[in-house]
């Protein structure tokens, strides 16, 4: 992946004496550096304290060169309790090769003493390759030195300043932080310094003050927040939008200046190699169409190329040749990218390396531009059925041309000469349930069984591959266990009586389980499952967010939520009525149920399907008022009257609105009404006639 370095400022942040660095010194404050005044501590101040710690100056200054730029961090804590100690009492150096770090200074105030430790920390090598696990190399090292002499009551100051050129755009600058701490703090400044010739663009909420300050040809743009403390984190905030607020500062001045900057770097390079050379050529020969042939390409990319990146310096923006990659067998999103494009180019088909936000890509279109903003690279295809995008990262894989499924990553920037905005992710409508379900209860009613269940379980699109990579990662039977684990939940010592069985279409990129289980009578009998037995959809019954756990913000919504359930019940000890159809369709999702009978069975079939991605603050009420009606609708219970082995004819499934034993009786009463009424009426004539004939 391209280095994510957006929200470096935020991490700093969370771990106060984290630094990056190359080449560690220790040097005195550079002179373009202003100190600052510390806010005094208060010990008694339970509302900044955190982790033991009380946060009382946060000072970022950057100062942007014509190329490359220099920071100066400085942080001060009031160590208030030995959790405090603990936390802030090592200092921690990552390694980074392309910036250069000076250590100013580590200050213990102590009363009225100040002691400097600065030379007396011994620093060791604690970590290597952190990102090791994810298959990324980037060089960097971890380095922690303890500050053996703080004690509880101490000040810590600490300060460094690292000078950095970035491995692309050094002529250029951007920088990104929260609008708000992650901890209380007393007093947090982030000032950036720029000559005056040259624009520095700042976006921030009107909340957030911004200060303009001009001196000796520069020009200096300074937030500043007092007494701050972290907002409220909203477990349904869309994760596209960060909790805490950002900031982003920039001199990029559009889209196109980046897109067209990198387009070289990005652009095909038919040097494939001998091996994706004859693939290619194998492709062309065994291929009657161009979308078998994009299809044929990206599986070859997906399944040879190994996931492994080299992100040392410009390694982690600059894609490596076609030819290397391949001889290679391994290469990150951006070189297996580049591969697939090429082997297109190859074919006669055009596509281009687009960047994307895996996490953050659907606010793209509200923050200023700025390369450092991507962490990730696909592929646009500009093909004979239209426009799509892959993801050549991706594996296990299924569906063909534009409906392989790709990442909801909202805006992707497509690097191409002459440059590109942002554009929209298209969304890949299905006109079948992404997940189905079909659970059939036969209720066989045995001595020592209730009823059997078949479950046949469909995946489809983003969530079939899904279920592909979960299959080469761990056994069939696994993948069973985990099923039969979720029907314990409802069904105790449920028995599976039939293996699990899966079918793969790759084509139709579909995943299909079959099972058989038994539910035991014991179970039905110790849960009231008889008396009670709800139809459980559960694809389409626990999607939504109840509104009892939204606040007044806006919330997330599971846009890719297309599921499907159906639930049938097989002779039942007595006939039941199938449920009545109802639809709730409203602007947020849309849902139905839908009844249908044969003989010896009912069946109950749920669709929902949500519409947008978000609720906005002003319409939360709207959607609670919609939760309640599909929420009352959602599920279905019936009362199948086994007690004891025996049917209880008095109490029998719900039948319409009345049981089956009412019904009886009605009947009953009836008929003794309507002979009293004959004999009523009877006596009545024989008494007229008697009348007349007097």
């Amino acid at each position: 992946m391209l280095k994510h370095i957006l929200f470096s400022a935020c991490l700093i942040l969370a771990f106060p004496t984290t630094v990056l660095a190359e080449v560690f010194n220790k040097t005195t404050t550079p002179d373009w550096v202003s100190v600052r005044d510390v806010p005094a501590a208060d010990h008694l101040s339970e509302r900044f304290m955190h982790n033991g710690r009380e946060t009382l100056l946060e000072d970022h200054q950057i100062l942007i060169r014509d190329r490359g730029h220099s920071i100066f961090r400085r942080d001060v804590f009031q160590i208030s309790t030995r959790a405090g100690l603990d936390d802030a009492g090592l200092v921690t150096l990552f390694r980074a090769r392309e910036d250069a770090l000076s250590l100013n200074w580590v200050r213990i105030h102590r009363g009225d003493a100040v002691l400097d430790v600065t030379e007396q920390l011994d620093f060791t090598v604690m970590q290597r390759e952190p990102g090791l696990f994810d298959g990324i190399v980037t060089g960097n090292e971890t380095l922690s030195a303890p500050i053996s002499q703080l004690q509880v009551g101490d000040i810590l100051d600490i300060a460094w300043t690292k000078d950095v050129v970035p491995p692309i755009f050094e002529h250029e600058f951007q920088h990104g932080l929260t609008e708000m701490p992650f901890a209380p703090v007393r007093a947090r400044y982030h000032s950036y310094t720029i000559s005056e010739a040259r624009p520095l663009y700042v976006t921030r909420s009107p909340a957030l003050p911004l200060t303009v300050t001009h001196k000796n040809g520069f020009v200096t743009k300074e937030l500043a927040l007092f007494d701050a403390e972290p907002p409220e984190f909203d477990l349904y905030q869309p994760i596209w939008k960060h909790p805490f607020g950002e900031v982003l500062v920039t001199t990029f001045s559009d889209w196109e200046q980046i897109s067209s900057g990198l387009a070289e770097a990005y652009a095909p390079d038919r040097n494939l190699g001998p091996l994706a050379q004859r693939q290619v050529q194998e492709i062309i020969a065994a291929s009657e169409t161009e979308t078998d042939r994009v299809t044929a390409a990206l599986r070859y990319v997906q399944s040879t190329i190994r996931y492994h990146g080299d992100q040392i310096g410009a390694g982690g923006y600059i894609p490596r040749e076609p030819y290397l990659v391949e001889e290679r067998g391994w290469g990150d999103c951006k070189d297996k990218a580049l591969l697939l494009i090429s082997m297109l180019d190859v074919m006669g088909i055009r596509a281009d390396v687009a960047l994307v936000n895996t996490f953050r890509g659907k606010s793209l279109d509200t923050v200023l531009p700025g390369p450092w903003l991507f962490d990730h690279a696909i592929v646009r295809v500009h093909g004979a059925e239209g426009i799509y995008f892959l993801d050549p990262t991706e594996d296990f894989q299924g569906g063909r041309g534009p409906e392989i499924a790709h990442g909801d990553f909202g805006f992707a920037l497509p690097l191409i000469q002459g440059g590109s905005t942002l554009v929209a992710l298209p969304d890949l409508a299905s006109v079948q349930p992404l997940e189905e379900v079909f659970d059939t209860y036969d209720f066989v009613n045995t001595t020592d069984v209730a009823a059997e269940l078949y479950v046949d379980h469909i995946y489809r699109g983003a969530l079939a591959d899904q279920e592909r990579r979960k299959l080469n990662a761990q056994p069939l039977t696994a993948r069973g266990k985990d099923f039969l684990e979720t029907l314990e939940y409802r069904f105790e010592d449920i028995e599976q009586i039939a293996p699990l069985k899966v079918t793969d279409d790759l084509d139709l990129n579909e995943v299909r389980y079959t099972a058989k289980y038994a539910i035991p009578q014991s179970t039905f009998e110790k849960n009231e499952q008889w008396t009670k037995f709800w139809l459980t959809p559960s694809k389409t019954k626990y999607q939504l967010p109840d509104p009892e756990d939204l606040s007044d913000k806006e919330a997330e919504l599971p846009s890719s939520v297309f599921a499907a359930h159906r639930v049938r019940l097989m002779n039942a000890p007595y006939a039941i009525n199938r449920p009545e159809e109802f639809t709730e369709d409203n602007e947020f999702f849309a849902f139905t149920r839908q009844g249908n009978s044969g003989e010896n069975w009912i069946e109950a079939a749920y669709t929902l399907t949500v519409k947008q991605d978000v609720i906005p603050a002003d319409q939360i009420k709207s959607y609670s008022e919609s939760f309640e009606k599909y929420h009352a609708n959602s599920d279905h219970w019936y009362n199948l009257l086994y007690k004891g082995h025996e049917p209880e004819l008095t109490e029998t499934v719900v039948f319409g609105n009345l049981k089956l034993g009412q019904l009886i009786n009605f009947a009953f009463l009836s008929l003794f009404a309507a002979i009293c009424f004959v004999a009523v009426r009877n006596s009545y004539r024989t008494t007229l006639e008697q009348q007349t004939a007097m």
